[in-house]
């Protein structure tokens, strides 16, 4: 998620430019760098267990339930200051990493032990 510098969301550790965490639907979200000039964020842990399409009709970001479910169950239940604070990107509210900005920003991703889904198109 991309979050506006000077932005009004609670605060959970600070930095000179911009948050290092944040609380945004109840779930804190660490800066891993910035993109197109704006901090992002990424949740610290899984918001939902869900596959990318109900079907394997599609893997394309664009056309997913993931993508769906982010920009609309998930982000309808935000605050409206929350709402207020996020830039949109590519035409979403709230994303997945791509898969090269996560060799990007490999360094600032903290290693997990399970998968998770990228907007990035990739072969079954």
């Amino acid at each position: 998620m991309l979050v506006r510098k000077e932005n009004r969301i609670r605060r959970i550790s600070e930095s000179t430019s911009s948050p290092d965490s944040v609380e945004l639907g109840g779930y804190k979200w660490t800066k891993i760098g910035e993109l197109k000039g704006y901090p992002l964020y990424l949740c610290d842990k899984i918001i939902k267990r869900m596959p990318f399409n109900k079907s394997a009709r599609s893997n394309d970001w664009k056309e997913s339930d993931i993508r769906y479910w982010l920009n609309s169950d998930f982000y309808s239940n935000l605050t409206p200051e929350e709402k207020s604070q996020i830039v949109p990107f590519e035409g979403d509210k709230l994303f997945l990493l791509s898969f090269s900005e996560c060799l990007r920003f490999e360094d600032a991703i903290p290693e997990v032990y399970y998968n998770w889904w990228l907007r990035s198109k990739g072969e079954y």
